[in-house]
């Protein structure tokens, strides 16, 4: 359980960094960096980098996952999830096959990152198409730019980050590798951190420049159609006046040439007029100019009535003058005009009141609102006026949407510029780009709106970037290529050092070859102390390998000692109990794969605290001596297994053996040791009995030595009760258990190998 517990806690270490690192990215990423509209740089991230760096693919991808939480609740897209998910786990990949983290990042934003990321923008989230290809830009620049800081951080902070249970090789590199793997993320980070600071303070300057133009020529637009729509009404207020104060004409002499020529007059000083029209109150035109526009007009629709017409009914309502909303002629040729029409303050015509005045009426192409803005500027921004109701007055042609037409666009809410929005609507053509929009407001109740597209501002911007992007790399290669050479200058020397070294000890050579010329100092310095100290290294090093020989051999000697009396028992010179212990398994394995028995046999000598007591302790010592070599000789096959088990008794375990044949060999045994004559150190004969206790059964019946021993001592202790000097034998079936007591009084067989030659007492026990 301890062990158990003590392997939970390791495991809980790096979940436990990667937590803790990843809460932090997760933190950092509520506070990017802004470049350019709503795109921003995110430098968080680089907790799931130093992850990589550290930990595997797992890890890694847990580590972005939490990272990009916080992104996800800014940005309300699950983007950061697949890309950084995937960012996380190819870098790690990587970095588990020796990579720098560096270069698997570099590696991966211009093989899988730039066109995910192209291709996530495009199909799944609605972002402005001048956006797109600078956002996927901005990803590989973002991405190199938190590579870099976490490199930096792992490589100026290393024991922060040197962690025991880290799951990434540890690589051994070379020193030309190290020194172009720290120029390129010292160069790579420096030309990222100084572009980010120098290019957002030009693009926020050319940003405000842009955004107060946009402004500027809103209120220079509204100001100049205020005035040129105030000019046109004076106008029309004006010659109203006029007529009103010379109404005779209108009243008792319709044909009069005073008022025709008065408004003949008026139309040449303002020619923007494409008609004149005076509307008497019988809701009839009476008088045009051109004069011959009347004539048309009832050549082609008739009696001209326009008491429904809104110039009539608003000039009707208005004690000043009424501009109409921008509709649609039929007296002028189905273009789309407006009207500034007022009511003349005169009497009936026919000498009766009536509840309608007569009403003087100008009319004004619509698209006569473009010699307001010049050609140079018409080309640099867009323009729109519409009318009170949100119908287009006038748009510029390049945007396609047509007079009459209601002006309708969405808000990109995702993206702003400045105090401007961007927008897209619907043109004839489908959805128009999108475009940067300033409203103004007329003084009649008209919009007039300024729009710069787009795209011209995101492709400054795209081309500054890229320009960025560019200048990295290119100090990237350098950085590499200045690298690569000093690290060659550096290490050439050293390799040419080396290899001088090894031709030395191959050939007792004693003079080193001439170093080429261009090392450094600090080499050629090296170089002639390694030459003046080499042979004294090769004199000293030949003594101590004649020592360390001598040594070997002494210490050789004295393992071999050791591992005698490790194993041996000091007196008798068969195995110790601790051998026994420690074999056992490997017997019984032999024993197992064989598919045969084995047998645990316990040898007890009979009153042995007597013989000690008559004969003296050193005759007991032989007496153990002799004994075992009697054991030795009966049980003399390799497998057999012979041991001191402790004071008098011994333990022998045999495998592959019968039932018989055990039986057999155990009498012999013990009927040699009662045999045998043993002398005291007066020379005074002795004899011993032995008492063996045997457990017989297949290797299957446990891979516990002390089962075994436990059931062996129990026939010892039988053989014991029963008048000691005999061979009690359990023998373990697959369904029963037999006890044996072989019979004291056995003969020996003829042929010793033949077996035993009578039977021996049985009876059956439960197991």
């Amino acid at each position: 359980m301890k062990k158990l517990s003590v392997k939970i806690k390791e495991q809980y270490k790096p979940l436990l960094f990667v937590a803790m690192v990843s809460l932090f990215g997760y933190a950092l990423n509520f506070y990017p960096i802004p470049l350019f509209n709503n795109i921003d740089l995110v430098l968080g991230n680089v907790a799931f980098v130093i992850v990589a760096m550290r930990f595997g693919m797992l890890y890694s991808l847990l580590s972005a996952l939490i990272v990009c939480i916080s992104l996800v609740e800014s940005t309300g897209h699950p983007f950061g999830f697949w890309l950084f998910g995937l960012e996380a786990v190819f870098i790690a990949w990587l970095r588990k096959r020796g990579w720098y983290i560096l270069y698997a990042d570099l590696l991966f934003w211009f093989v899988l990152g730039m066109p995910l990321t192209a291709f996530l923008l495009f199909y799944q989230i609605n972002m402005p198409e001048q956006l797109w290809f600078l956002t996927t830009i901005k990803q590989a620049f973002n991405g190199l730019a938190y590579a870099c800081l976490a490199g930096l951080v792992v490589y100026f902070f290393p024991a922060l980050f040197d962690i025991t249970y880290q799951q990434q090789p540890r690589a051994v590199r070379t020193l030309q590798n190290q020194l172009v793997y720290a120029s390129s993320l010292v160069i790579s980070f420096s030309i990222i951190t100084i572009s980010i600071f120098v290019s957002h303070k030009v693009i926020k300057s050319q940003h405000d420049i842009i955004q107060q133009n946009i402004i500027e020529r809103k209120h220079h637009f509204v100001h100049t159609t205020n005035n040129y729509l105030q000019t046109y009404q004076s106008a029309i207020e004006n010659l109203a006046i006029m007529l009103s104060a010379n109404a005779n004409w209108l009243n008792h002499e319709p044909d009069s040439q005073q008022g025709k020529v008065l408004i003949e007059k008026f139309h040449n000083k303002y020619p923007d007029f494409l008609g004149l029209a005076l509307v008497a109150d019988n809701k009839q035109v009476v008088y045009t100019s051109p004069a011959a526009l009347i004539n048309q007009v009832k050549e082609r629709v008739g009696t001209v009535q326009v008491g429904q017409d809104e110039f009539f009914v608003g000039a009707q309502v208005t004690s000043g003058s009424y501009i109409s909303k921008v509709f649609i002629s039929k007296y002028l040729g189905d273009k789309p005009i407006i009207t500034i029409s007022q009511g003349l303050d005169v009497g009936s015509s026919d000498g009766n009141n009536t509840d309608y005045k007569p009403v003087l009426v100008g009319a004004l192409d619509s698209n006569q609102f473009s010699s307001l803005i010049s050609a140079d500027l018409l080309k640099k921004m867009s323009y729109i006026i519409t009318d009170r109701v949100g119908n287009v007055v006038f748009a510029s042609p390049q945007l396609g949407i047509e007079p009459l037409k209601t002006f309708q666009f969405a808000s990109q809410s995702d993206y702003a510029f400045g105090t401007t929005q961007m927008v897209s609507f619907k043109t004839e053509q489908g959805n128009s780009p999108e475009y940067f929009l300033s409203k103004g407001n007329l003084k009649n109740g008209w919009q007039a709106y300024v729009l710069v597209d787009s795209s011209a501002v995101v492709k400054q911007v795209e081309r500054e970037y890229i320009l960025v992007f560019a200048l990295l790399i290119l100090a990237f290669l350098i950085a590499v290529s200045l690298a690569q050479r000093i690290g060659s200058e550096l290490t050439q020397p050293m390799v040419f050092i080396l290899k001088q070294l090894k031709k030395f000890d191959r050939n007792n050579k004693f003079e080193f070859a001439p170093l080429f010329k261009g090392a450094p100092q600090e080499v050629i310095l090296l170089y002639d102390e390694l030459q003046r100290n080499k042979t004294a290294i090769v004199e000293y090093q030949t003594e101590l390998e004649n020592k360390v020989a001598e040594r070997t051999d002494e210490l050789e000697r004295a393992n071999e000692k050791l591992t005698q009396l490790a194993q041996k028992d000091g007196l008798t010179g068969v195995f110790n109990r601790r051998y026994f212990d420690e074999h056992f398994g490997l017997h019984r394995k032999l024993a197992y794969r064989n598919l045969g028995n084995m047998a645990v046999v316990i040898i007890d000598l009979d009153h042995f605290k007597d013989v000690n007591d008559k004969h003296g302790h050193l005759s007991g010592d032989q007496c153990l001596r002799v004994v075992s070599d009697i054991m030795s000789e009966e049980f003399s096959r390799e497998t057999d297994l012979i041991a001191r088990f402790g004071g008098e008794e011994f333990i022998l375990m045999v495998t592959q053996i019968s039932e018989e044949n055990l039986c057999y060999k155990l009498e012999r045994l013990r009927r040699t040791i009662a045999a045998t004559v043993i002398y005291n150190e007066r020379n005074q004969p002795f004899h011993v009995t032995a008492s063996i206790g045997a457990l017989l059964a297949p290797a299957t019946f446990s891979d516990e030595a002390q089962d075994w021993i436990k059931i062996a001592d129990h026939k010892l202790y039988q053989a014991k009760r029963e008048g000691r000097d005999q061979v009690c034998i359990d023998v373990l079936g697959a369904d029963n258990r037999i006890d044996i007591i072989v019979d004291t009084t056995l003969n020996t067989h003829a042929d010793d190998s033949a077996g035993v030659d009578s039977t021996t007492q049985a009876s059956e026990a439960s197991d």
